[in-house]
């Protein structure tokens, strides 16, 4: 169902039109695909913990906990550009905000991400 929606999106918005339009779709798909996936961020982060927490005590334990803290606040990140970016598609002047994902959900459409 959800893939059928996202075809759906992308189809809907590049028949919408020229490059100012196709802009604010970007927006409006980076949001879905972050709001969608956003929570894989905390099971990414823990099983491959970021490297600055391999320096702290107690590395074998702390890192995938830190871990695993690390992704619910990426998560929360993620969701707040998402929607920022959904509230913010008419806008087609503003880019892409949200962070770049870890997994990419829509299919046949690659999202451009400013960083």
């Amino acid at each position: 169902m959800l893939r059928i929606l996202a075809v759906g999106l992308v189809l809907g918005c590049l028949a919408a039109a020229g490059p100012a339009r196709a802009e604010g779709c970007n927006g409006l798909l980076a949001g879905i695909n972050g709001i969608v996936t956003s929570p894989a961020d905390i099971v990414y982060e823990a099983i491959e913990p970021p490297s600055m927490f391999e320096e702290l005590p107690a590395a074998p334990v702390s890192t995938h906990f830190l871990g695993v803290v690390a992704g619910v606040f990426s998560t929360v990140n993620r969701i707040g550009w998402g929607t920022v970016d959904i509230v913010l598609t008419p806008l087609w002047v503003v880019p892409t905000l949200s962070p770049k994902p870890v997994i990419e959900i829509i299919p046949f459409y690659e999202v451009k991400y400013e960083v």
